[in-house]
């Protein structure tokens, strides 16, 4: 009867989730500017 019962997650756990999905998107965004930066500083 447990197994049929999901574990409730704790606020700290979807609170993890949530910043490692805005951390992913930040290092893209970080790695999308720098690519930006250095074609530019290629092309001068």
């Amino acid at each position: 009867m447990e197994d049929s019962f999901k574990k409730a997650k704790t606020p700290f756990e979807i609170n993890w989730q949530i910043r490692e999905l805005f951390s992913e998107a930040a290092l893209a965004s970080f790695w999308d500017e720098i690519d930006k930066k250095s074609l530019f500083a290629h092309k001068n």
